[in-house]
């Protein structure tokens, strides 16, 4: 069963990128960025992911459930990136229903947590329930927190 840390950073924080999630579209110019790097009510800002860290699952953005590609581990932790907006609650979780349910924030701040597990192979999914929300996750290899 694995334990996991999780930590939310404020959107507004010197490590956070992107416009604040309450800013108004009138507040943002249209040569900001593509829509991707833009805070808006349904997008979540960058996951600001360290560059030279090793991807276990690659950004993947959804505004439903889903399955992430499972991965093996050379080490006994990986640290998950997330960010979401929206009204849903929406968390990662084991695609074999082992463990809980672990909840992303769905304020516009991004989400980080260390996961320490056996080094087994991992299952991990996507899951979303209630309202609208556009999400963000990448998986990396080891304990790797900005």
């Amino acid at each position: 069963m694995a334990a996991i840390l999780i930590a939310s950073g404020c959107a507004n924080s010197p490590d956070a990128v992107g416009t604040s999630p309450s800013a108004s579209r009138s507040e943002r110019s249209p040569s900001a960025g593509p829509p991707s790097q833009q805070a808006g009510p349904l997008t979540p800002p960058d996951l600001e992911v360290p560059k030279s860290a090793e991807a276990l699952v690659a950004e993947t953005v959804g505004t439903s459930g889903r399955d992430l590609p499972a991965f093996a581990l050379s080490e006994s932790a990986y640290t998950v990136y997330a960010n979401c907006s929206g009204k849903a609650e929406v968390s990662i979780v084991d695609r074999d229903g082992q463990g809980k349910p672990r909840p992303i924030a769905c304020d516009g701040t991004r989400t980080v947590g260390v996961i320490h597990t056996d080094e087994t192979p991992q299952r991990p999914a996507v899951q979303v329930t209630g309202g609208p929300s556009r999400w963000k996750v990448a998986v990396i290899l080891g304990s790797q927190q900005l």
